[in-house]
């Protein structure tokens, strides 16, 4: 058996521990005299406690005494509070929560700690369900001050979440759940506060039509990956964030409420302003969020991408015609040297690598594309694209499609009779 640095191995068994919980560790103290030394000596290993309904409170507090001082990731599922023989269990947490560095928990739950125990220590904070009860966090509201350690923030609800968004947040997750509207304005009010955000991902969030103030504008210099899913209307959000050192952007699938402010057009347009523009976004999905008219902006603004390298699009209202042009068909101003002309010319996203798209496509306009900026192209002018994707099996005869596949690397059909035809060979 190869020897490995207890270290290395320390992390392994951690990997173990976070993806199938402490029952990963008896069976591994069995193989070796070594790896049993590491797991005994190694006391994190027992800090991530997971706490659920089919837990053994009698083993949980085992653990917990083994943990010794470590710090603790804790994990609480929702309603385990109310068990009764947990009580025990969870009590000794709470008086440990000062070693809390990660945790994911309701927020009634969260409620029941002591804020000044975690305000210096806790490093990732998920809470796992909606604030059931009228404001639990009341006392920790008056003690006014921020949560120096907190890095990473995500939550069911934005009720309350003031209490925890703060400038030194690296990552925020919203789940915020489609049950009552919100006003574009409050959820810009909120972001305000974590200028320094570096991930941020909202989902299920049912927006009013309701435009906001222009003087919202955020600018979030830090954000570099940005991905909005199930949210409403998400131009109006997108217009009033500007974000330079994005890298990717994610937008759907999205609800299509179709009221004139459920278009991208607005926000294609304003990130086309020179401010505005992420010159670093290297991927791009869009899904179920697109409409026909959103086109030739979409065109205009993959104009200022030259950094480009991944591009999805993925979407039923997008229809294809034998008249449509390089301004208002993606593809074919893919297939131009000249689709950048809005921009001054030349390639659109001349960086571009992988294509994936599943919309009604003209016959050819795939193969077209291939011709002139597939990587074993010898007549293209461009050679980057490496990889194509999608509904492609109806694209154009069988000599086509053989011709596709040699202009690039790899051409992947996802409709379901290709796809269980790979799997049948596979």
């Amino acid at each position: 058996m190869l020897d490995f640095p207890p270290e290395i191995l320390a992390e392994a068994f951690k990997i173990g521990v976070m993806t199938w919980g402490i029952s990963f560790m008896p069976p591994v103290c069995l193989v070796s005299r070594g790896w049993y030394d590491v797991v005994t000596n190694t006391p994190h290993l027992w800090g991530i406690i997971e706490v659920t309904s089919k837990s053994s409170p009698r083993l949980l507090l085992n653990q917990i005494s083994r943990a010794k001082a470590t710090p603790l990731t804790v994990y609480i599922s929702r309603g385990v509070d109310n068990i009764r023989p947990f009580h025990p269990v969870l009590n000794r947490l709470f008086e440990l929560s000062s070693n809390w560095v990660s945790a994911t928990l309701p927020p009634e739950v969260l409620a029941r700690c002591r804020w000044n125990d975690l305000r210096y220590t806790l490093q990732e904070l998920v809470i796992n369900d909606r604030i059931q009860c009228t404001n639990p966090f009341a006392s920790w509201a008056q003690e006014g001050a921020e949560f120096k350690a907190l890095r990473l923030f995500s939550t069911a609800s934005m009720d309350m979440s003031d209490l925890f968004l703060s400038s030194t947040i690296h990552h925020v997750k919203i789940i915020q759940g489609r049950i009552t509207a919100v006003a574009p304005a409050a959820t810009l009010t909120h972001l305000r506060k974590v200028p320094n955000v570096r991930t941020l991902k909202i989902r299920e969030l049912k927006q009013t039509s309701t435009i906001p103030d222009q003087r919202l504008v955020i600018t979030m210099n830090q954000l570099t990956t940005l991905e909005l899913v199930r949210v409403d209307l998400p131009s109006l959000l997108l217009s009033s964030i500007i974000c330079p050192a994005l890298e990717s952007l994610t937008i759907g699938p999205c609800p299509k409420r179709y009221l004139p402010e459920d278009t991208l057009s607005s926000f294609l347009s304003q990130w086309c302003d020179p401010k505005h523009i992420p010159i670093r976004l290297h991927t791009l999905k869009l899904e179920q969020c697109v409409r026909p008219s959103d086109v030739t902006y979409l065109i205009r603004f993959l104009a200022r991408l030259p950094n480009l390298v991944r591009l999805s699009l993925i979407d039923d209202d997008i229809e294809a015609s034998e008249v449509s042009t390089d301004e208002d068909n993606f593809l074919r101003a893919l297939s131009s040297p000249q689709g950048a002309r809005s921009a001054g010319g030349g390639w659109l996203c001349p960086s571009l690598m992988t294509l994936h798209i599943e919309a009604d496509t003209a016959p050819n306009d795939v193969l077209d594309l291939a011709r002139q900026r597939g990587c074993g192209s010898n007549s293209g002018g461009l050679r980057s694209l490496r990889t194509v994707s999608g509904f492609l099996c109806r694209e154009g005869t069988a000599e086509e499609r053989r011709e596709t596949e040699s202009l690039v690397h790899a051409v992947e059909c996802v409709c379901l009779a290709c796809v269980m035809e790979s799997l049948a060979a596979s």
